[in-house]
């Protein structure tokens, strides 16, 4: 069966939840909930049907990964202002099919590997979304006049507000900590990746329309969450005590100034800045450990 094999799996996949995503945005959503809210559609209709024994373990990673693509605004990209234009539907399929690309050739790698690259690390799906709507806009850019917007980099993009950092940080910490608290339970854990992307998902996509609600013209606080959310799906191996994901979500906020002013508009961001926090935490936490043994 097609969607048996992981590669072409990880595309259907990838291929759904991005176009998807672009759909619930074209009608107002905003971005990260409209991620969420993919996920746990198309997750929680296949879960009901009880379908996912028919799809490959690497399907519903993917569908959440291409989510984070689909947050691209692509609009952005086309002379017309609608989403609902033929140029937009046209770039939303191409995108699309770009983050599928990208999630089948990660998922063929990973079958040939012994030991994948980045597995564990959370944010690992946002980092492969963000190659992949980079690569897209670089594609098309040159062909738009708008293109730009997503390359600029404003004068206030490193300026920090006390008050809304401390706020952030603490939107990061409350994302992870669910996250974390959620996916580790055992009988969480013990499940197949459907349930586990449904459960991440949902988890994730409660905490951002609480935000929402609260402050729903705030993205910084929903973006700080949702990146908090990504940093908690990594594994007890790679984030572990208490310790680490404090200080993970302290560096993860920092991480999220560079995304934000040099990806601005790049689907995958928040993602991309959780999975480079982890990597500079794994090593931190290395670097400390050979030396307490070497004194």
């Amino acid at each position: 069966m097609p969607l048996g094999d992981a590669a072409v799996a990880a595309f259907a996949g990838a291929f759904l939840g991005c176009l998807t995503t672009e759909c619930l945005t074209a009608f107002g959503i905003v971005p990260d909930i409209a991620s969420a809210t993919a996920t746990v559609l198309l997750c929680g209709l296949l879960l009901v049907a009880r379908m996912t024994r028919r799809f490959a373990g690497a399907f519903f990673p993917a569908l959440y990964g291409g989510t984070f693509a689909g947050m691209t605004p692509i609009v952005w990209l086309g002379d017309s202002a609608s989403g609902h234009s033929a140029a937009a539907c046209a770039m939303s399929i191409g995108l699309s099919i770009v983050c599928g690309l990208a999630f089948f050739v990660v998922a063929r790698l990973d079958t040939r590997s012994a030991v994948p690259i980045g597995v564990g690390f959370g944010g690992r799906l946002g980092a492969i979304a963000t190659v992949a709507s980079f690569l897209f806009i670089a594609l098309v850019g040159p062909l738009e006049k708008n293109a730009g917007r997503f390359h600029g980099v404003g004068a206030e993009a490193f300026h920090i507000e006390p008050w809304p950092a401390i706020l952030g940080f603490f939107a990061c910490l409350a994302g992870t900590i669910v996250t974390l608290a959620t996916l580790r339970q055992r009988r969480i854990a013990d499940r197949g990746a459907a349930q586990r992307t449904f459960i991440a998902a949902a988890a994730a996509l409660s905490g951002l329309m609480i935000l929402q609600l609260g402050h729903p013209d705030d993205a910084h606080i929903r973006d700080a969450f949702y990146a908090g959310c990504f940093l908690g799906m990594s594994t007890p191996g790679r984030l572990k005590g208490w310790f680490q994901p404090v200080l993970g979500a302290l560096m993860l906020i920092v991480m999220l100034m560079p995304a934000g002013a040099f990806l601005r508009g790049v689907g995958g961001r928040l993602g991309l800045a959780a999975f480079v926090t982890v990597m500079l935490l794994v090593a931190l936490c290395r670097a400390t450990a050979w030396t307490t043994r070497g004194t």
